[in-house]
């Protein structure tokens, strides 16, 4: 970990970072006293159509980008990093892709220039496709075994329509769709889908906006982002059926998943105050569901609650995870919900809200003690559509939360009567 002194004791965050100007997208430049390193983060948006099941597409082919491009093959990609002791690594998750990264700042033209290539000129080799495609596979087959992801996705199919975000496919139904997929399926989605719309991209480092004015960085081919739509806002609705239970033979433990919808978005004024308060209900070994459940009770190794997939463009979920013994499954499932909705009716106390404050403001800024880490947390800003002084001011938002505001939006958002419950594990009747 890198110094603390990263993060500024008199002067903002925001005031040490300069845009680039002219810059293709939003390019954002934060000097740091690492000596000659600079790290850097970038996302652009995908929005693949998840009903279609684009997103397995969009997945696979963002994960061939470090396997070649029509240039050079995977191996000399992979040398030409090593050469200079730089990292480069590409992801995908929910509407967004991203490319991060660490280099010596003389070695940056050349790190960047790789970067491009590996965006624009990807090859898809089929080796790799197919090499990819096992691991995958091998992936899927995994989770079928897996209580914990069994119990989640289905879960998430019953409080999310098809085409939201959080959506999650069948298993079964995402593996013969994925024995399917051809390289050249992968190739043309690409071709066809992915550009570097609403390219946002910052570098923390020993460098300052000048040194980029003429990098690569100005010939990035980028769109501005106007193809996002928001998603309808998903309300908490009743379940259609009975809690959902999935045979795991010999599984001792069951992983049982409780939630429903959250109407709310990143953005709205209740989300902090509903983040606080579900954070003393579950979020940390101190919770309320840790003491009860399971230090008073006995009834589990392990407990959450949270919100879940809460996104400036859709909606998310609040969701509780316990995992239980067979035979436990009964008491601690009445234990959960109990502890639940007295969560619910009685609110939470003063105490618990300054406690939770300072926990969540100083593990925000531990988590801005890297370089990597606030290129990051600047690009997420961004994405977000907050201004950069949000950097600075999240911990105050925080501290400046009320009680009042607190057990408003617990009692608003929060109904334990909608909960939807899904379970995985080799079940008590079924194991009779």
């Amino acid at each position: 970990m890198l110094p603390m002194n990263i993060v500024p004791e008199n002067n903002s965050l925001k005031e040490r970072i300069q845009r680039l100007d002219s810059a293709p997208g939003e390019i954002l430049v934060m000097p740091a006293s690492i000596s000659s390193v600079v790290s850097f983060y970038a996302s652009f948006i995908t929005v693949p159509d998840f009903e279609r099941g684009d997103d397995l597409f969009r997945d696979i082919a963002i994960s061939m980008l470090d396997k070649g491009t029509i240039r050079r093959s995977k191996l000399e990609i992979a040398a030409a990093i090593e050469d200079v002791g730089a990292r480069i690594s590409f992801s995908s998750n929910g509407l967004r892709a991203s490319v991060s990264g660490k280099a010596l700042v003389k070695d940056l033209p050349v790190v960047l220039e790789l970067v491009k290539e590996q965006l624009l000129e990807p090859a898809f080799p089929e080796d790799e496709f197919m090499r990819l495609r096992e691991r995958y596979l091998a992936s899927f087959q995994q989770g079928l075994l897996d209580t914990g992801v069994l119990s989640g996705s289905a879960l998430n199919r019953s409080i999310f329509p098809a085409d939201h975000p959080s959506y999650s496919p069948d298993p079964e139904q995402e593996i013969e769709r994925l024995q399917k997929i051809s390289v050249d399926d992968i190739r043309s989605y690409y071709l066809d889908h992915i550009s570097l719309e609403d390219w946002r991209m910052a570098l923390v480092g020993d460098l300052d906006a000048t040194l980029l004015k003429d990098s690569v960085l100005m010939e990035f081919p980028v769109s501005d982002g106007s193809g996002i739509k928001p998603w309808p806002t998903i309300l908490p609705e009743k379940p259609l059926s009975g809690q959902i239970e999935i045979n795991v033979p010999d599984r001792d433990n069951i992983d049982v998943r409780m939630g429903h919808a959250i109407g709310l978005r990143r953005q709205d004024d209740e989300y902090i105050p509903l983040v606080l308060g579900v954070f003393i209900l579950g979020g940390n070994f101190s919770a309320r569901l840790m003491q009860t459940v399971r230090d008073e009770k006995g009834l589990t190794y392990g407990i959450q609650s949270g919100l879940v997939g809460v996104d400036p463009c859709f909606s998310g979920q609040w969701k509780t995870s316990v995992t239980l013994n067979s035979d436990k499954l009964q008491s601690g499932m009445e234990a959960t919900l109990y502890e639940l909705k007295k969560f619910v009716s009685e609110g939470v106390t003063e105490a618990e809200i300054k406690e939770k404050k300072e926990t969540i403001a100083g593990s925000y800024l531990v988590g801005l003690s890297t370089t990597g880490s606030l290129a990051r947390a600047i690009v997420h800003t961004r994405e977000r559509g907050e201004d950069l002084d949000y950097l600075d001011v999240f911990p105050e938002k925080v501290r400046a939360v009320t009680l009042q505001e607190v057990n408003g939006a617990i009692t608003k958002h929060l109904e334990p009567d909608l909960l939807h419950v899904a379970l995985a594990g080799t079940l008590p009747e079924i194991a009779e």
